[in-house]
Formats: C-alpha cells, sequence, structure tokens
C-alpha cells in the first residue's frame, strides 16, 4: 500500500528534516522487519517515552510490524488494555503545517471494542487513533486533535475534553475490516474545534489504541501516515 515512490528528492521524503518535500513520508513501515517493533517511534510508559523493542511486545497490549501481500503496515492490539507509541517533531522529520497541513494515512479496523464510545466516560474506549499535538501552555498542557476509528460514533462525530479533542475520522458503522483512506486538513480541523489558527509546528504524532473501559479487545492496523505539500494562500 505505497502510494509515493522516491522518485526524486524533492518529490517525496522519508522522514526527512526538510520541509521542501511535496510529500514526507512519516512512516509507511516498509523498511522494518516482519515481527518488529517500530523502533522509529517510542513507546509511552507511564510519563515516559522510552525505546520500542521487541521485548515489549507482550500478549495483552502491543505495537507490531506486518507483513501482508507483500505490503508492510503496523498492528496495534490490546486486550483490555490501553498502548501508544509516539515519533515526536524533529526526531527523523519535520512538519511546518505552512507548507504541509494535510496529513493523510491509512488504516484498518480488524477488531474495535463493542460498545465503545467516546461521548460515554464508562464506554470511552477507541481501537485506533491517530494523535496530532500541538503546543503546550505556561504549565505544560498541550492542545490535541484525536483523530478516532469509532464503534459507534459517525464520522466527523466532535468530542471535547478541554485540550483534547476527539474528531471521528472513520467508524465501525461505515467500514470493517477493510482499508480505509483518510486525508484530513490539520489547519481546517485546528480551527474549527478550537476557533483559532494552530501553531505551524506540531509537536508529534501518535498513534493508539485502548479497551480497558469496556474490558473488550482492539486491533487496528496502520500504513502510509504521510504530509502532503499544500500551498496556504493566508500565509
Amino acid at each position: 500500500m505505497l502510494l509515493f515512490a522516491p522518485l526524486a528528492s524533492n518529490m517525496v521524503s522519508y522522514g526527512q528534516t526538510s520541509t521542501d518535500a511535496a510529500t514526507i513520508i512519516i512512516d509507511d513501515f516498509e523498511r522494518y522487519r516482519a515481527g518488529d517493533a517500530p523502533y522509529n517511534w517510542k513507546k509511552v510508559s507511564g510519563n515516559k517515552l522510552i525505546d520500542s523493542e521487541k521485548e515489549l511486545i507482550v500478549d495483552d497490549d502491543y505495537f507490531v510490524i506486518m507483513d501482508e501481500s507483500n505490503n508492510k503496515f503496523i498492528r496495534a492490539y490490546v486486550d483490555n488494555e490501553s498502548t501508544q507509541v509516539v515519533r515526536p517533531r524533529d526526531d527523523g522529520y519535520k512538519w511546518n503545517l505552512k507548507t504541509h497541513r494535510i496529513l493523510q494515512w491509512d488504516w484498518r479496523a480488524v477488531a474495535l471494542p463493542d460498545g465503545a464510545n467516546e461521548r460515554n466516560s464508562s464506554t470511552n474506549d477507541t481501537g485506533g487513533a491517530l494523535y496530532v499535538t500541538f503546543s503546550k501552555d505556561f504549565i505544560g498542557r498541550p492542545r490535541i486533535i484525536k483523530y478516532s476509528y469509532s464503534s459507534t460514533l459517525p464520522v466527523d462525530s466532535v468530542v471535547r475534553f478541554g485540550r483534547l479533542v476527539v474528531i471521528v475520522a472513520s467508524s465501525a458503522s461505515e467500514a470493517m475490516g477493510s482499508w480505509v483512506h483518510v486525508e484530513r486538513d490539520v489547519v481546517e480541523d485546528y480551527i474549527r474545534v478550537f476557533g483559532k489558527r494552530p501553531p505551524d509546528e506540531p509537536l508529534a504524532i501518535a498513534l493508539w489504541s485502548d479497551s480497558d473501559n469496556t474490558e473488550d479487545v482492539a486491533m487496528v492496523d496502520f500504513d502510509n501516515i504521510e504530509l502532503l505539500s499544500t500551498i496556504d494562500e493566508r500565509n
């Protein structure tokens, strides 16, 4: 499912530190081996970011590289747990919304927590989510957009948790078991939910899965996480 081939250096870049490329590939997971942990991502452990290592792949929660029909991707699995991996800015890539405001990726929901609903605290699980973290306030609280693959809510639903806002990007009511392509204008989404223009440089991208409130199982695959070049006429 590789959507862009590296035909020229000014067209596609694999996580380069320059923002000159038309497409910046955050990760397409083709450079890993099947069964690997995603070593280009940091695993969240409590309040710390630690290296993703194969030894951290445990039975009830993990991110692992898969290979299917000669396409590699990352799978998130949780059984009554939560798990998250993060790719901080400047850790192999730069992202400036003035040049790359479009975020796109592919994902596939193999299993989502039954009855999960982001609006209800008792069932607030998201089988698959992609987070974009923006600048922090004076006490260190970031603004976050969480793009979710919801078990129950329709696409474009918005759920607010203070400085974290959930936008449903895909829903089980529309697609399960098949790859879904998502393309989001991050600037437009930020203005929509926070009422102002975002900082030019997001801090991080994260992948997430949880099923601990519903005490169920989730399995979601992610692939082709990319930033697309755009011309913002308002700049």
